[in-house]
């Protein structure tokens, strides 16, 4: 296929493989070709204190441009139509839209692309638009895609926070009382060449090694950490939380690793850090 799913905090579409896909922050994603920007996608979560609307939207637009108006809707957006109120907008020379502003029928999010008019050729970034969802089932996991790699949660995890450099990429939700740190780490074999499978997970979970077991295979290992009740006390003084369980796998089709480490102030059920890759890469819990 030419095409993949691309997911990131509640926001999915099928984009080209030869996209490159930028997070530029929890509710922003630019993609590229050959380092040309095509096409940017910024949304809001609904606020239910202040609502914002398209129109609102659209006049903080023009307080930017002046010289921004309503356009024809492209259509190749018209099956967007179902589940979205939709606003295209441009400058007032050029004859199509530049960008717009969907408004999802169901839980209220609003969404605001924008096309490289530099590109002639729209046909791509309008076919990704099209596919664009916002509204899933209460227990459809949320796919979160980061630097080639696919993580899918249950859309009860919140995000809290992300960092991606050379070679690490990590993802930091929250849920209650629980953290969950999602990581991956390239390439696998130089990492391997200076430090075990354990002593990665170590360093990146605070386990010590006597706490970090086999997986069934090689390519995998685990560990916990059920402290006593002093080290719970003491760790609730210092504000760190006493209970973790974590996980790594090694893919060598991809030449990387993934680790997910769980830290608590309660115990923490196993079935939280098993990484499994079903058709893609991807982890889900």
């Amino acid at each position: 296929m030419n095409t993949t799913h691309v997911g990131w905090n509640g926001i999915r579409l099928t984009v080209p493989r030869s996209w490159t896909l930028h997070i530029n922050g929890h509710t922003h994603l630019i993609f590229e070709k050959d380092f040309q920007p095509l096409l940017e996608i910024r949304w809001q979560i609904p606020d239910s204190r202040k609502p914002a609307t398209h129109q609102s939207m659209l006049r903080k637009l023009q307080k930017q441009n002046n010289d921004i108006e309503e356009k024809q809707i492209e259509e190749k957006l018209f099956s967007l139509k179902k589940h979205y109120h939709i606003f295209c907008y441009g400058k007032k020379e050029t004859p199509g839209p530049e960008g717009g502003i969907l408004s999802c029928k169901t839980c209220g999010k609003l969404i605001l692309f924008h096309l490289n008019q530099c590109d002639k050729n729209l046909a791509a970034p309008l076919a990704a638009l099209s596919s664009l969802s916002c509204h899933f089932l209460q227990e459809e996991p949320h796919l979160w895609s980061f630097q080639g790699s696919d993580l899918l949660l249950p859309s009860t995890f919140i995000l809290h926070k992300f960092s991606f450099r050379p070679g690490f990429g990590c993802l930091s939700f929250r849920l209650k009382k629980l953290d969950l740190h999602c990581s991956r780490l390239s390439p696998a074999d130089i990492r391997l060449q200076n430090q075990s499978l354990q002593e990665i997970l170590a360093v990146l979970s605070g386990l010590s090694e006597n706490e970090i077991k086999n997986g069934r295979t090689d390519l995998s290992c685990g560990g916990y950490r059920y402290p006593s009740m002093t080290f719970q006390v003491l760790s609730r003084l210092k504000r760190q939380k006493p209970f973790i369980r974590a996980s790594i796998q090694h893919d060598p089709d991809n030449n990387t690793l993934f680790s997910m480490v769980a830290e608590s102030t309660q115990p923490i059920p196993p079935e939280i850090c098993i990484p499994n890759q079903p058709e893609y890469e991807t982890v889900s819990i």
